[in-house]
């Protein structure tokens, strides 16, 4: 399977062949190849790009938190990839909230706290363990104590707050 899944990823790397970026970032998941690039890939298979830049953003690597935002915005994605992308970004306000601030207060206000309430589908259909994921996701963004990013952080509070409470209810129908 894993040289199946090896011969898969060489052949999507053949696609970026012109986009040098894309290729030096899939061969060499680094912050700094993240960093690099600055404009979507004109075709990609998006589970190769997913999964190499998944690991990445849950591993810490800001720069890949800031390439999954990009390429969110960038691409027009069908409806499964873009929540998959919201998701993993949303993930990194329990693990990462100081880097999921920052890379949230960039964007435009449309899109702040991306991902926020996204929780994924190993949470579908069990929403005690919705409610408790918030509830975590709120105790690490209150860690935050950055003056920076207080505006950010109280409005993503404010999100998951209201969240909660439409979660509560949930719990109680």
């Amino acid at each position: 399977m894993r040289f199946l899944n090896l011969i898969l990823l060489s052949i999507s790397i053949s696609v970026f062949a012109n986009e040098d970026g894309w290729v030096q970032y899939l061969n060499r998941p680094s912050a700094e190849n993240a960093k690099a690039i600055r404009q979507a890939p004109k075709s990609f298979n998006f589970n190769d790009v997913y999964d190499v830049l998944s690991v990445q953003v849950l591993s810490g690597d800001l720069e890949a938190l800031n390439l999954a935002l990009r390429l969110k915005q960038w691409v027009s994605l069908s409806a499964s990839d873009s929540e998959s992308l919201s998701v993993l970004i949303g993930k990194t306000a329990r693990s990462f909230p100081e880097q999921y601030l920052k890379v949230v207060s960039s964007i435009e206000t449309p899109m702040q706290c991306v991902g926020l309430v996204n929780y994924g589908l190993e949470y579908i259909d069990n929403v005690s363990a919705m409610l408790y994921e918030n509830e975590q996701r709120q105790l690490a963004l209150q860690s935050v104590d950055s003056s920076k990013l207080s505006g950010i952080r109280d409005n993503c509070l404010k999100i998951l707050k209201a969240d909660a409470i439409f979660l509560t209810k949930q719990l109680g129908n």
